[in-house]
């Protein structure tokens, strides 16, 4: 296991790359060809993959030094999403892959955001500041997948569990969402 200098030394290094890649994708690109959103889309998945292997067996102190770095992991998270445009209300009719990449960006998302909340008070006491909850609530808006919905409701708990605040905010502002009206 690296020491606590190592690691923020990686972490470190990787936040930065990693808000270039966020930053990539949230200015518009020159052409409309989908070659060069479909490579974002990629290169998402890859750093939030590379972001929950980072994190995953990180004890308590270390892990929230790493989620609390620079404007926070959370917030990378919820940024690498957005910049990918993969949400369902801002989804497009595309073809087969595209629908499969951006499926593995969600489940990307949702996998780094249970990384940076489990055993880690500190990570679920910045859920409600980065946006997460408004994440998930636009990822559960029209979403089929059952693996994805599973995933996302598997976050939302990683993010409750231990915190009332977090608790009270998904049953004051969330209840429409799982509630289904009938046909």
């Amino acid at each position: 296991m690296a020491s606590g200098a190592q690691l923020s030394q990686l972490w470190s290094k990787f936040y930065d790359e990693a808000v270039g890649v966020a930053d990539c994708g949230a200015s518009p690109s020159a052409g409309s060809s989908t070659s060069p959103d479909l490579q974002h889309k990629k290169k998402v998945v890859a750093t939030l993959d590379g972001l929950v292997k980072i994190l995953f067996g990180l004890d308590t102190g270390n892990k929230a030094a790493v989620v609390s770095h620079g404007d926070g992991a959370l917030e990378l998270i919820v940024a690498l999403t957005r910049s990918a445009d993969v949400l369902p209300q801002r989804q497009n009719q595309g073809t087969r892959d595209d629908n499969n990449i951006e499926s593995q960006v969600l489940m990307s998302s949702f996998k780094a955001i249970k990384a940076c909340l489990v055993r880690n008070p500190v990570g679920r006491s910045r859920v409600r500041a980065a946006g997460v909850f408004d994440l998930i609530n636009e990822a559960l808006t029209n979403n089929n997948s059952a693996v994805l919905i599973e995933e996302i409701l598997t976050s939302l708990a990683a993010a409750c569990l231990g915190d009332d605040l977090n608790a009270l905010q998904v049953c004051v502002s969330s209840v429409p969402t799982f509630v289904n009206e009938p046909p």
